[in-house]
């Protein structure tokens, strides 16, 4: 009896002994684990930090002369016959510096996206090719051969191709994704079909800019913040300050103005060209069937004539998809033109007021709002078939630029 309570004693001192060494073990990983994912959030973070600090040090002496622009700008005369600077000289000047300083907003990370997508696309096309270059080269593949590439070897080389297309679109989904949470991070929700869309847009980049640019304006407007706090309310500090946070202002109309003018000057037209260009080749096309009495003839004909309505279809609800977004850029700029106006006001203020710390933090709201605004409704497309026809039209817009 003594003997079995002992052995049931070691059997529990054992049993415990694994399951403390088992829990020891997983609170090890659980703890591993918990640093890993701080580590790699502080990485995170830590590389946002250098980015930012990496754009400021580019634009803050271009901030500061924006500001002393619009300080010389309020004390110039409205015209000059002659000599001198009139007000409109100093805004040509102005727009120099924002545009200088929207280059290098917009040059860190803008176009990647498309661009990358555009590039693993490229290497997908290109890995179809193969595809069907192997599928031909197998017909006449010899079984066996130490020499030349065999049937089977064709059939690996297809299957290995295949996978890699899986790696590519996979990286596609990851950069959609990541495209995903930069707008999430701004106050706009996109899913995967409406980054398709945007994706496809000949304005999409340029969606994107606004939207990058006035996400990386918040940021500099904390830390315009930081230094007008820590500047201890002195005058001199305080103005310059609210010189740049002017500044910051002035970038999200000039960057709303660059969208509308793209939109009136090259978009639209380019895409009018090419509407009346579809509808005069119905209109040809529907000639050349009332004439033809070949039915075989004919039946190309009509089925030539249905891909031409279709892309006509497209091409308007394309056109109209621009107007509308063009119109919600313009209501948002009427509420950022408004802001800049009484930014200006405030700076050729003689004292700036106390409430001004207030003034700019509020701003990162009306910067929110904007961002919201101007989004356009983003449709996804019925099939894939108009979604075909989408980029179709964009690249011939374009190609004709």
């Amino acid at each position: 009896m003594k003997r079995k309570l002992l052995l049931s004693a070691l059997v529990v001192n054992f049993t415990n002994a694994n399951f403390l060494d088992n829990t020891i073990d997983k609170i090890s990983q659980t703890t591993e684990s918990v640093k890993n994912s701080i580590t790699k959030s502080k990485n995170k973070i830590d590389l946002k930090e250098e980015r930012f600090d990496n754009i400021w040090n580019r634009i803050k002496d271009k901030l500061v002369k924006g500001s002393k622009l619009y300080a010389k700008k309020d004390k110039a005369p409205e015209s000059t016959f002659i000599f001198g600077e009139d007000k409109q000289d100093i805004q040509d000047d102005i727009d120099s510096v924002l545009n200088d300083i929207v280059n290098v907003l917009i040059d860190d990370d803008i176009l990647k996206y498309k661009n990358e997508i555009e590039d693993i696309n490229s290497k997908i096309k290109r890995d179809y090719e193969k595809i069907s270059e192997y599928k031909e080269s197998k017909i006449g593949a010899p079984k066996n051969s130490l020499v030349y590439t065999t049937k089977s070897g064709y059939d690996k080389k297809i299957k290995d191709t295949k996978d890699e297309i899986k790696i590519l679109q996979n990286k596609i989904r990851i950069i959609k994704k990541s495209l995903k949470r930069k707008f999430t991070k701004i106050g706009v929700k996109l899913n995967a079909k409406q980054i398709d869309v945007l994706l496809s847009r000949v304005d999409g980049d340029d969606i994107i800019q606004m939207s990058v640019v006035i996400n990386v304006i918040k940021e500099i407007t904390n830390q315009i913040l930081k230094l007008m706090k820590s500047s201890n309310e002195d005058l001199t500090q305080a103005k310059r300050y609210y010189g740049m946070h002017l500044v910051s202002v002035a970038l999200i109309v000039n960057i709303q103005q660059k969208y509308i003018d793209k939109l009136n000057k090259e978009y639209i037209p380019k895409l009018d060209t090419l509407i009346t260009k579809a509808k005069k080749l119905i209109e040809q096309t529907q000639i050349n069937i009332d004439k033809e009495s070949d039915k075989n003839r004919r039946a190309i004909y009509l089925s030539n004539l249905e891909a031409q309505k279709s892309t006509y279809r497209v091409a308007i609800m394309y056109k109209q998809n621009l107007l509308e977004s063009k119109k919600k850029v313009i209501e948002a700029q009427i509420i950022s033109k408004k802001n800049l106006e009484l930014a200006e006001n405030t700076y050729n203020t003689v004292a700036l007021s106390k409430g001004i710390y207030d003034l700019i933090t509020q701003s990162q709201l009306m910067f929110n709002k904007i961002s919201q605004i101007q989004m356009p409704d983003i449709i996804p497309f019925e099939n894939k078939q108009i979604e075909k026809k989408y980029k179709e039209l964009t690249q011939q817009i374009l190609d004709k630029q």
